[in-house]
């Protein structure tokens, strides 16, 4: 009677193990091909401000970070601006990212010549091979999943997963 009961276990266990091996495998979906996150962005430094929004590209390992909006100095006169920052590779741990940037290009010139302007953009202009990001992507009670990176408070971020 035991030995029924163990085969009858074993059997059980053995059933178990096959359907939340299948489950893995139906709701396996394949690494992160394409990332995309957008945003609004604020940003000040003593009497400078930048105002704007920011978007994250990634795809096959590539990527781009673009900031795009208007940047007053310190006297108040706005001019339009641009950060562009082409990244070498974009690495993916479960929910943890990895950026590594390979330059970054400042627009208008004289933007990149402020150094106070310059310190507040420093989580997004890492210039070279040592500059890297980590950054956490979470999902919000409504099912968004969002991205907390540097100053940007939040992102909307599209996976296919």
């Amino acid at each position: 009677m035991n030995s029924l009961k163990m085969t009858i276990a074993s059997a059980f266990m053995v059933l178990v193990l096959i359907m939340i091996f299948l489950h893995q495998m139906i709701h396996y979906r394949g690494p992160t091909k394409t990332f995309t996150c957008r945003g609004n962005l604020s940003m000040m430094h003593k009497e400078r401000n930048f105002t704007g929004s920011f978007q994250f590209i990634a795809n096959q390992g590539k990527g781009a970070i673009i900031l795009l909006g208007i940047y007053t100095d310190e006297q108040g006169v706005r001019h339009s601006a641009s950060i562009h920052n082409e990244l070498n590779s974009v690495s993916r741990h479960g929910d943890l990212y990895t950026m590594r940037f390979a330059k970054a290009v400042v627009i208008p010139d004289n933007l990149a010549k402020d150094s106070a302007i310059m310190n507040m953009f420093h989580p997004y202009l890492l210039d070279g091979k040592n500059g890297e990001i980590f950054y956490h992507i979470f999902i919000q009670p409504s099912g968004n999943k969002v991205v907390s990176l540097g100053k940007v408070p939040e992102l909307t971020c599209r996976t296919p997963d």
